[in-house]
């Protein structure tokens, strides 16, 4: 097949097909936490995960190429993958771009997963936009809690 195109590439020819691609993997992706005695807690850290698409769309392989630090995290990038196949099929411009003989197109994704900020944090940053949400959420759902607790 030849070496991977990176998922995130901003070459021209291969932009528009691996945006498809990376939309229908971000949709079965899942953030899984980590149980760490009888709490389960999110971390964070990141892999590489190589995957191949046949020309008609579907998954030829997946291989992880750098794991992350917890197995779980690697099965759930894994799974995320499988899960988004089949593919659109390979454009014949990207398939002629390829190795001739070539089978299809390999890709290199990148999977990060980023741990949220502990909330006595969250409060030290209440102008943030992307955080407001979160404070009204967490100020109605303490609320909702302590009503439905008494």
């Amino acid at each position: 097949m030849g070496p991977p195109a990176a998922l995130d590439s901003t070459d021209p020819l291969y932009a528009e097909y691996l945006e498809q691609v990376r939309r229908r993997i971000k949709e079965k992706w899942g953030y899984p936490c980590v149980l760490a005695g009888s709490s389960c807690e999110y971390k964070s850290t990141s892999l590489e995960a190589d995957f191949g698409i046949l020309k008609n769309g579907r998954l030829q392989f997946v291989e992880i190429v750098r794991s992350a630090d917890f197995p779980i995290h690697d099965e759930y990038a894994t799974n995320a993958i499988k899960l988004a196949s089949p593919f659109p099929p390979v454009p014949p411009a990207l398939m002629a771009a390829m190795r001739p003989g070539s089978t299809g197109m390999p890709i290199r994704a990148r999977f990060i997963y980023q741990a949220p900020l502990p909330l006595g944090f969250l409060h030290l940053l209440p102008g943030a936009p992307e955080l407001r949400l979160l404070h009204q959420c967490l100020d109605s759902c303490s609320a909702s809690a302590t009503s439905s607790a008494g």
